[in-house]
């Protein structure tokens, strides 16, 4: 059994980018797995987090999304749309999900 639980994608539409990142919410990070594709951000926490109550994230994005890779402790990706931070993850590749959400804005 995949630890990571990937979401599911309606078929006509397109997964920019997808692997495992920690979800940085409040005082402690959920680990799971975030896709992005050409509509929608998707979080899913893996099945360790699920059993701990990990949530989830599945929202729709505009044509204004953009991200950014923070500095400090350890690099991080945030990601807003309409002025809005949908949210903050750690990744293994930051730069190659920021490219993924201009190359999405085209």
């Amino acid at each position: 059994m995949d630890l990571f639980v990937r979401p599911e994608i309606d078929p006509d539409d397109v997964v920019l980018w997808e692997g495992r990142a920690n979800w940085r919410r409040r005082l402690r990070p959920t680990g799971g797995w975030l896709t992005l594709t050409r509509r929608r951000l998707v979080f899913t926490p893996n099945r360790l987090e699920r059993l701990m109550l990990g949530a989830a994230l599945d929202v729709p994005l505009g044509d204004a999304a953009r991200a950014r890779v923070t500095t400090g402790a350890l690099s991080n990706v945030e990601l807003e749309d309409a002025g809005a931070t949908v949210g903050r993850f750690l990744l293994e590749e930051p730069h190659a999900f920021v490219r993924a959400v201009q190359d999405r804005a085209g």
